[in-house]
């Protein structure tokens, strides 16, 4: 039960570091040979490989969509008696985000990372609205 309470709390401070755009507080909760991955077939989609191209993804993500508002709908854990930050978490999440250009979006998905020694060593994010990413990032207007 203590290993789900402190990833949730993890969990929902990632997420308000970015609705801030706190790249720093984002970025201390990534192992330096973490792997990230982002759906869609748009320039930001595919995997990072290492702290330094995911650290310029989330500097470009702050930049394209200034505005974020992920609310954590439900996180889950999968080892609930974690001691030492070996997990996997799932967090179900929405979003109205806020392009660059001045566009509201409504946004859902889900992101799944692995936790290892207190450290996320690789996340995926799957995006439900998917079909909205070229116009979010601001690759698509219209």
């Amino acid at each position: 039960m203590i290993g789900t309470i402190i990833a949730k709390k993890i969990a929902r401070r990632s997420y308000d570091a970015i609705n801030r755009g706190d790249l720093a507080a984002i970025m201390a909760n990534w192992d330096s040979d973490a792997n990230f991955t982002y759906p869609g077939s748009i320039s930001v989609s595919g995997t990072r490989k290492g702290k330094r191209e995911i650290e310029a993804w989330f500097k470009h993500f702050i930049e394209a969509i200034p505005i974020r508002t992920f609310n954590p709908l439900s996180i889950c854990v999968e080892n609930i008696f974690d001691l030492v930050g070996n997990n996997t978490v799932s967090v179900q999440w929405d979003n109205r985000p806020v392009n660059k250009y001045g566009e509201e979006f409504y946004v859902r998905g889900v992101t799944v990372s692995i936790i290892r020694r207190g450290k996320i060593v690789d996340a995926t994010t799957y995006v439900l609205d998917y079909q909205l990413l070229p116009r979010l990032w601001g690759e698509e207007t219209g």
